[in-house]
Order: C-alpha cells, then structure tokens, then sequence
C-alpha cells in the first residue's frame, strides 16, 4: 500500500509538472512576438507532446486550455487543428469532450461571421482575409497538420485516426451549412500544391484524398448540398507551395489504395451525437421543429390553477389567522372577569359618564339624610 501510494504522489507530481510545462508554451504562444516564430512543426511537437503523454490530468489540462484560448480569439483560427487531433485520444471520455469542444467551436465562429455581417462588415469566402475569419479554412490547416501526424504509415489502408479528425471536423462545418461546393473546389486545389517545407512529401496529397472520400460519400451527397462548384476564387495559405510544372500536377492521382475503406459516422463521430447525449442541448444542429406538434394551449391553462392552489391556500391562511385573533380576544376578558369580586375602585373609569345623576341614588341618600335628622 505504501509503494501505491508512493506511485499515485509520483504520478501526479508528473502531471502538474507537465501542465505547468504546457500552461508556459500556451502563454507563449498568445504573445504576438512569439507567434510569429511558431511554425507548424512548433505545432506538431506540442500536439505529439500532449497526445502521447502518459498522464491524463495534463492532457486534459492542455485540451481545456486550447479550447478555452481559441473561444476567446486569444488564439488564431489556424491553431484549431491542435484540438481536433486530439479527438484521437485513448481515453474515450476525454475524446468524447475533444469532439464536443470542436463543434462548439466552429458554432463559434459562426456566430462571429453573423454579428460581422449585422455590422456591415461581410467578409466572403473569397477575401483575402476569408482564412482568418472563415472556419472552411481550417480545413488547409489540418490537412497539413494530419499529413505531419506521428506515425501516419502505421495506420494504412484505413488511417483512422485520420478518418476521426476529419470526420470531426466535417461534421461541425457542414451543419446547417450548404459549403460542400467551396469543399470541391478547394480539396483539389490543395491537392495541386505541394508541401512547402517537404516539397517532395506525398502525405497532404494523401490526406486530401481521404479528405475528398468522407466529402464526397457522407456530405456531398446529401439533400442540402446544391451539388454545385463553388464560383469564387479560394485561397491556398503559404504552407502549400504551387508545382514547379504542370508534369508535377498530381490532381488525377490517386494515393489511397483499392483497400482504403470508410469507418462512417457512427464509429468516428460517437460521443458528440447518435447514441451519445448531444452538444449544445437537446437540439444542437438547429434542427426545424416546426412540424412537431406543440403541446396544447388550453391544457396548459388548466394546469396552471394547480399550480397556484397553494397561493390560495395562503389566502386562506390569513382568515384562519384573524380566526386565531379572534379567538384570543375572546379569551382576554374572560380572564380580566375574575378580578370584579374585588372592590371597585372609584377612580375607575367604567365608562359611564361621570356627570350623568342616578335618581335613585339620590332619594336614598335623601332619606338617610332624614333619618339621621330625626
């Protein structure tokens, strides 16, 4: 017991030594001297870091703190990819809450396009400043990231951590949202490019495969999806580099291969909807309710005079509290009625009036009067 004991203290002086360590590069990384010397393999080593560390609290930690730093635009829209890739945590609790905390996310970058737009201050997907604003281009961003993932040859055909990431991602962006077109047009433009630091890497040319495949077979085919090419011109950030020929255009290509199969929506997106209890409430895709019959308005009404029959009992309670005041007014005199076998006091005020003369009083008096007299 003492040795458990030794290694559960060891174990979480570990932990919180770890999240000290990632607490100091997150206040780093919100500096704006520092973030301009992040790159993305900064990036990398910080998302390898805290998926392959050993102790969950720090994980935890790390996640929260991302999320929390990018809901409040302490952090750049770029650095999203960091809490998607850790949806691929072992620990299903803490992947079911990674999951969550990206679809709020993008809700929350919604919510920011809408108030921008009420302010006359539109930015389309178009603008320059679209990959800033626009949460479509996180898409770029984690491409790249997946296509720099730990390991990513351990997991062909399928790549499923890979698959849950996008999947993820898909699912938040798409909803409630018709984007597919911007997806189609952007995804082999992507394709086209080449990895700016590893221009010979093959891996986001990979990546967007996969990519396309989930679009294309779980979204693109949907009833809200207008089905058409997105019309506008979309930006390539600056860690995809343009082929230095057109022999070099790797757009027909196919770098999945024949065994390559999808795990679906159930197995990637459990823990944010299906079986597991939805993010935002009870209705957080925003569905129409509008044909599900609202409940009765005249039921309702009587059921409020139940609800308020204790107020009446209250009403009640005050009569029964006069009733009670009655009754001890009651009791008063009869008690004040036993001093009367006393003498009366003549400065007494009975009540009568003072000044009022009592005849027969007075003819008695007369008559003792006489008596003595005589």
């Amino acid at each position: 017991s003492t040795q458990s004991t030794w290694e559960s203290i060891t174990s979480l002086t570990n932990s919180y030594k770890t999240a000290i360590v990632y607490k100091s590069i997150l206040r780093l990384m919100i500096t704006s001297e520092c973030r301009k010397l992040i790159t993305p393999t900064h990036l990398r080593l910080l998302t390898v870091a805290s998926l392959l560390d050993s102790h969950e609290q720090a994980r935890d930690y790390m996640r929260n703190s991302v999320y929390k730093l990018l809901n409040f635009a302490k952090l750049p829209m770029k650095y999203s990819p960091l809490l998607i890739t850790m949806t691929v945590d072992n620990n299903k609790n803490s992947s079911y809450q990674a999951k969550e905390q990206v679809y709020k996310l993008i809700q929350t970058y919604r919510e920011r396009l809408r108030i921008m737009e009420k302010s006359n201050s539109r930015v389309t997907l178009s603008d320059i400043r679209a990959p800033l604003l626009w949460p479509e281009y996180i898409l770029a961003d984690l491409i790249y990231s997946l296509a720099h993932f730990p390991n990513l040859d351990d997991g062909h055909p399928h790549y499923e951590p890979i698959q849950i990431c996008l999947y993820t991602y898909f699912e938040a962006v798409t909803n409630d949202t018709d984007n597919t077109s911007f997806f189609y047009t952007l995804l082999p433009n992507l394709k086209r490019h080449n990895d700016a630091l590893q221009p010979k890497n093959k891996n986001t040319k990979l990546i967007c495969d996969i990519a396309f495949e989930i679009l294309h077979n779980e979204y693109g085919k949907v009833k809200n999806s207008s089905g058409k090419l997105y019309p506008g011109a979309v930006n390539i950030p600056k860690l995809f580099s343009p082929p230095a020929s057109k022999s070099d255009d790797d757009t027909a290509k196919q770098f999945i291969s024949n065994a390559f199969r999808l795990i679906g929506k159930p197995k990637a997106l459990k823990g944010i909807h299906g079986e597991v209890k939805p993010v935002g409430g009870s209705n957080p895709h925003n569905e129409d309710n509008s044909n599900i019959p609202q409940p009765n308005p005249p039921a309702i009404q009587t059921e409020k005079p139940l609800a308020k029959e204790p107020k009446k009992k209250a009403k009640s309670k005050k009569s029964l509290l006069d009733e009670v005041s009655d009754d001890e007014n009651d009791k008063i005199p009869a008690k004040r009625k036993k001093p009367t076998k006393t003498k009366p006091n003549p400065n007494e005020d009975t009540g009568d009036d003072p000044f009022e003369i009592d005849e027969e009083k007075q003819s008695r008096s007369t008559s003792k009067r006489k008596e003595i007299g005589a």
